[in-house]
């Protein structure tokens, strides 16, 4: 005989693809075999909307419904459950507002702002135990009733230039960078052949089982709601300090640049040099656009520790000569 009894409330932790990270209320009402369970979702629905949903899962994917434990608040990166769907969806607190916190989904990558009624901390059914899954890896309660089990759910629907570096020590073999240095995101792991920066600061550092990532905050991206810079969690081989300034007076013909575009640096090479400023060719996006002096700057790649700079990189051009030149001046935006 299974864990769980006929009538016991549980929760299906889904491992179907869209699903995954999520935790979703549902009544056993059948066992099936010795790894298996009929359950009735408490929040779902068949397709035409007449009934709750019943669906046959592995026992894998059943737990018991957690005990309920109050918060009076949320830290930085600490891992909650978010109520959205109609379920809970496991996530990391990124910000705080006085609205309720953003809360960031690695398995979906949006950035979400909830009321603080919408979020509980969040546990692991590990080994018969409740954890609580916070620095402090608290346990809960041990062999809990599973009859006992019952949580109260509500529904709902959506709603300065840095010139030297480090050697690279420390428990997290990242150790250039900590909390508060300013850094830029690649769009490559391992630097080399990314093709945009964006700056952003350092606010912590996670360590997991992947490997070590940074919470950082952007400095010329905003979230969605265009309220507050933009915060994300990402790998820390995407992460290398802010490159030091090099002064150019000028620039060569495919010389190899980085242009301020779209919030962020951008590599691409010159392809014309005229009165108004130079045309940079971007591969990655197949525009070719005018930027002036002063939105350039020399392009450096950081590998094994050092800066390099990849002066009159030449490489096979893949651009169409232009037609017209109708390209206006683009802004810096600040």
């Amino acid at each position: 005989m299974g864990l769980f009894r006929k009538g016991d409330l549980v929760e299906v932790c889904s491992k179907e693809e869209g699903f995954v990270g999520s935790y979703y209320a549902a009544v056993v009402v059948a066992e099936v075999g010795n790894n298996s369970y009929i359950v009735e979702y408490k929040t779902l629905v068949t397709d035409d909307e007449t009934r709750p949903l019943r669906e046959i899962v592995s026992a894998c994917e059943v737990r018991p419904n957690p005990p309920e434990i109050k918060a009076k608040g949320y830290s930085i990166l600490e891992k909650v459950d978010a109520y959205d769907n109609d379920g809970w969806w496991v996530g990391k607190i990124t910000g705080r507002t006085e609205s309720g916190y953003y809360v960031y989904f690695k398995t979906t990558g949006d950035e979400i702002l909830y009321p603080f009624s919408r979020l509980r901390l969040h546990q692991e059914w590990f080994d018969a135990t409740w954890v609580v899954s916070n620095s402090s890896k608290k346990k809960v309660s041990k062999d809990v009733s599973v009859d006992a089990r019952s949580t109260k759910k509500t529904k709902g629907s959506m709603t300065q230039t840095r010139t030297r570096t480090r050697t690279r020590t420390g428990r997290s073999g990242m150790g250039y960078i900590k909390r508060g240095d300013l850094v830029e995101v690649c769009s490559a792991e391992g630097f080399v052949g990314s093709y945009y920066y964006y700056a952003a600061v350092v606010v912590e550092e996670v360590e997991n089982k992947g490997g070590v990532e940074y919470l950082v905050e952007y400095k010329n991206v905003l979230r969605e709601d265009k309220t507050l810079p933009l915060r994300e969690v990402v790998s820390a081989k995407r992460v290398r300090p802010y490159p030091p300034e090099i002064p150019a007076k000028n620039f060569s013909f495919l010389e190899a640049v980085d242009a301020f575009y779209k919030n962020g640096w951008w590599v691409g090479q010159i392809t014309e040099i005229t009165e108004s400023g130079y045309y940079v060719y971007f591969d990655e996006t197949r525009d070719e656009v005018l930027h002036s002096i002063s939105q350039l700057r020399v392009h450096q790649e950081w590998f094994d520790g050092e800066w390099t700079s990849a002066n009159k990189r030449v490489r096979e051009v893949l651009w169409k000569p232009r037609v017209k030149k109708n390209t206006k001046m683009m802004t810096l935006l600040t």
